[in-house]
């Protein structure tokens, strides 16, 4: 099994909730039949009679069965009723939460429990067997009221907040792992506002996100203490403007999205008044033992952290070429990149393939699809595909991940729209991403080169600096000399 199998099982049962109770199932079986064994060679017999024990236990049966269903419906309207506010990342986390997970298995495993012991129940009542089945109810009674009030409560704006700072904080832990060392030194600013020095820092103990702080109480508290409050920033804070900082390091991948992003902020950086500030850069396009390293993103918290001393110093040569590049993508005249690209752009490594890979979103010589569109194309010339699964297989032949969630159902939807539309999307209203997308007969023709696109239908769109519009001449991509042609 390679690592990235792995990954993604472990990140399957991270994200999923019904792993540990189908676990728990098989758990309740298992000792249901090791308890009774048990009973019967201690030779323990309860003292009520077996009709006693068969309503008990069926009783405590059926009530764990509605408490299994009352809670994954609990659970499924908390997630449809946030649906509507947050996010499909924010709301994954109610199945991450560990309590859920093990309240579930508690309730599944006691379930199972106790219909084992109710089918045991036929010439004696096992003692230990019953008391379990029964107290074990008792104590999912509460432990099902209090999962109804952790699921409010951790849907609540405030409590979101929360975890999402205390995740990054665990990512800002890991790519900054020395801690602030206390060496008796205060902040210059702070020394030079009180009249004394400092003599004590106090530190929280408690591990938590600050949401609010009483402002004017602090000052309160720091007038009848005569001593100075100060807030401090801390690492991963935001730096408003004018607010020094020693350094700036940029953490950008090497597909097209990122590179772009890069040069178009180094280039507002080289034009700064005072000049740039200390910049680094942290990008790569591989690492080890990732054989088809697509991005930042696959790596875990240590691993990002490992690559934060290799950051490289932006210096001149930098500046300069991603003014030049900047310019360059945004002209009217794409054979700017073209004339970029006959230069030196080592210094930025992957900016070449990156700004080829842009090239090849223009319309092709032939039948007038992008890159992306013919991809799309191929993969339903088999037959009908679901989006959600098309998706991912939309980078099988890409070296960086080139087009995301959203950008990809612009172009399937941008695709099913335009006149004639060379396909078909049934969407659903709220996933779109579990769409049925298939071929028509235009995409056909297309895509088997008896039609041209372009000059069949006309097009519409930008492609950074170049509008490209109408069934005339325009600039098209062609993929044999792999330059650019106006035809």
């Amino acid at each position: 099994m390679t690592w990235l199998q792995r990954h993604r099982i472990r990140l399957y049962i991270r994200n999923t909730i019904w792993v540990f109770p189908a676990f728990s199932i098989v758990g309740g079986i298992i000792a249901v039949s090791l308890v009774t064994r048990f009973e019967t060679w201690m030779g323990w017999k309860a003292s009520i009679s077996i009709d006693t024990a068969r309503l008990i236990i069926g009783t405590v049966a059926a009530s764990m069965f509605t408490l299994l269903v009352l809670v994954s419906s609990t659970v499924l309207v908390a997630v449809q009723l946030a649906a509507g506010q947050l996010t499909p990342r924010i709301i994954a986390l109610v199945y991450r939460n560990g309590f859920r997970k093990a309240a579930l298995a508690n309730f599944a495993f006691i379930f199972t429990f106790s219909v084992g012991v109710l089918a045991r129940l036929e010439n004696s009542v096992p003692w230990l067997a019953c008391y379990i089945a029964a107290y074990g109810f008792l104590l999912n009674l509460g432990l099902f009221i209090y999962f109804v009030d952790d699921v409010g409560k951790s849907l609540r704006p405030s409590s979101i907040l929360r975890v999402i700072a205390l995740m990054g904080r665990d990512v800002i832990h890991n790519v900054y792992p020395q801690t602030l060392i206390d060496d008796g030194s205060v902040f210059s600013g702070a020394a030079e506002l009180a009249e004394e020095p400092l003599v004590r820092v106090v530190l929280n103990e408690l591990d938590g996100a600050v949401l609010a702080f009483d402002a004017k109480g602090l000052v309160s508290l720091a007038s009848r203490s005569n001593c100075l409050i100060e807030l401090i920033p801390e690492v991963g804070d935001y730096i408003a403007a004018g607010d020094p900082f020693d350094e700036l390091v940029l953490w950008y991948e090497h597909d097209l999205f990122d590179q772009l992003n890069l040069i178009q902020l180094l280039s507002w950086l080289a034009a700064l008044p005072g000049g740039s500030p200390r910049t680094t850069l942290i990008s790569i396009n591989t690492f080890p033992g990732r054989d088809h390293f697509r991005g930042l993103g696959e790596l875990t918290p240590p691993e990002l952290a490992s690559l934060f001393g290799a950051r490289q110093l932006v210096g001149a040569s930098q500046f300069a070429l991603a003014r030049a590049s900047w310019q360059a993508f945004r002209s009217s005249d794409p054979r700017s990149i073209e004339r970029l690209l006959d230069g030196d752009t080592s210094a930025l490594p992957f900016l070449a393939a990156a700004l080829r890979r842009h090239l090849e979103e223009f319309p092709w010589t032939g039948d007038g699809l992008s890159r992306t569109e013919r991809r799309l194309l191929a993969l339903l010339a088999t037959g009908p595909g679901v989006l959600g699964a098309i998706f991912p297989r939309m980078h099988d032949l890409e070296t960086a991940f080139y087009i995301a969630d959203l950008s990809f159902l612009e172009v399937a939807m941008g695709l099913a729209a335009e006149p004639p539309g060379l396909i078909a999307v049934d969407p659903p209203a709220d996933r779109p991403l579990s769409g049925v997308a298939s071929l028509t007969a235009q995409g056909r023709a297309v895509r088997g080169g008896g039609v041209d696109r372009v000059r069949q239908w006309g097009i519409d769109r930008w492609r950074g600096g170049v509008h490209l519009a109408g069934a005339g001449q325009m600039w098209r991509w062609d993929p044999e000399d792999e330059h650019l042609l106006f035809a």
